[in-house]
């Protein structure tokens, strides 16, 4: 008792104030605690949603402009052709069914193959041929022997390819 006389007045009382200020925080805990027993609190703000950034399409490149397609002359797009044909020689399988076959062109890329529409459900594009010249997502553009273009769309068309002598159909997806 003696060292608690020595102690000043105000040591005394920031003390008491201390322990005073520890149990009303005891108390201020244990009462939220009870009541939030069982319960989900946030305690910051939330965050917004990022906004996720959209993956490149790695299919088709949009349409190129109409300058790059004018300046393709049909003796070009032959060179491109005996060029296609050897590329389509190699990375089709030699003994395949049509349907297999099939799927193998279809999976190619065509740029330089000489294509005719077997059927659209536009009538005035069945029977146009040409070498593709360019494909979009949803179209291909074909380089007539009279050097005359046609954008044919692919949705509902089948196309005629020949390989190896046989003429196969194929349909070519959008997108």
């Amino acid at each position: 008792m003696a060292a608690r006389s020595a102690a000043s007045p105000a040591a005394d009382s920031s003390a008491a104030a201390f322990v005073l200020a520890s149990l009303e925080r005891d108390k201020a805990l244990q009462l939220l605690q009870s009541r939030l027993e069982g319960r989900s609190v946030a305690l910051e703000r939330p965050v917004r949603a990022r906004r996720i950034a959209k993956k490149p399409r790695a299919a088709l490149p949009r349409r190129p402009p109409k300058a790059e397609l004018a300046a393709v002359s049909v003796a070009q797009m032959e060179r491109q052709h005996a060029l296609w044909a050897e590329y389509a020689e190699a990375a089709v399988p030699a003994r395949a069914g049509a349907e297999r076959l099939a799927r193998a062109l279809a999976a190619l890329d065509w740029h330089g193959a000489w294509v005719r529409v077997a059927r659209s459900p536009c009538p005035s594009h069945v029977a146009a041929s040409g070498y593709v010249l360019s494909e979009t997502r949803r179209t291909l553009v074909l380089l007539s022997a009279a050097g005359k273009r046609a954008r044919i769309p692919k949705a509902g068309a089948v196309f005629e390819l020949t390989l190896r002598g046989a003429p196969l159909e194929v349909t070519r997806e959008c997108g």
